[in-house]
């Protein structure tokens, strides 16, 4: 829904009607300057997540590392608080407890 212009009209005895615009329909120039200052400070903020998430490694614990290496055969397993090993395909998994981890011992064959 559009937000509507807010004007008021002001008479004066000696003028006629005068309308007076709301000053929010016009911004100024130095609020344009920010916003395009805020644009471009979330931009290279977006760039520099990007980075980072393409360096970034994830921590396995130990505990699940054991448990990755008895399971070769899986590509990716979700593990629970309790030590649970479920698979991706298993419709049982309580997902705010459970991690998903890409098996780093899987083998292809």
């Amino acid at each position: 829904m559009a937000r509507a212009k807010n004007t008021q009209v002001v008479t004066d005895e000696n003028k006629g009607p005068e309308v007076i615009q709301d000053s929010q329909s016009k911004p100024t120039d130095a609020e344009i300057n920010k916003s395009e200052s805020v644009t471009e400070s979330q931009q290279e903020a977006a760039e520099s997540q990007q980075a980072t998430s393409e360096v970034k490694e994830v921590v396995i614990p130990d505990n699940v590392i054991k448990v990755l290496k008895m399971y070769p055969n899986y590509k990716e397993l979700w593990v629970d608080t309790q030590g649970g090993v479920y698979t991706t395909n298993c419709k049982n998994v309580n997902k705010n407890k459970a991690v998903l981890y890409q098996n780093p011992y899987y083998n292809n064959k």
